[in-house]
């Protein structure tokens, strides 16, 4: 399946044709379908470079944060340790809510090298 073919569908068996996506938006979409990891399978080699390299944008970089972020809230009223003060009814409201708690430099500790972020890469 391509990427266009992907888009509002999730799969349990997810067979993506990543060779002709030639952006992190494109990979995003179908790679996200998927409903788990072992369900998915990549035909043919990709251009790895398209998803590793540091051109990517920086709302791909907010995606990310904002990703991290969250499921760093998750975790954490998982197990009941989130404060009060952090509420929100929309992503970027509690987003925004649990950056005023932390800071706005933190940084989760499972976050990859490759996206972590700091005050000279935002």
């Amino acid at each position: 399946m391509t990427d266009f073919a992907s888009q509002g569908k999730t799969r349990v068996n997810n067979v993506v044709h990543l060779n002709d996506t030639t952006s992190h938006q494109g990979y995003y979409t179908a790679l996200s379908q998927s409903a788990t990891a072992a369900g998915t399978l990549i035909l043919q080699a990709f251009n790895p470079s398209i998803i590793s390299d540091k051109k990517c944008s920086g709302a791909l970089h907010q995606e990310f944060r904002d990703l991290e972020l969250l499921d760093d809230i998750t975790r954490l009223q998982f197990e009941g340790k989130l404060p009060a003060s952090v509420v929100g009814d929309t992503r970027q409201t509690l987003v925004h809510a649990f950056r005023q708690h932390k800071s706005d430099s933190y940084v989760p500790q499972h976050v990859h090298s490759a996206i972590r972020w700091n005050k000279k890469q935002p």
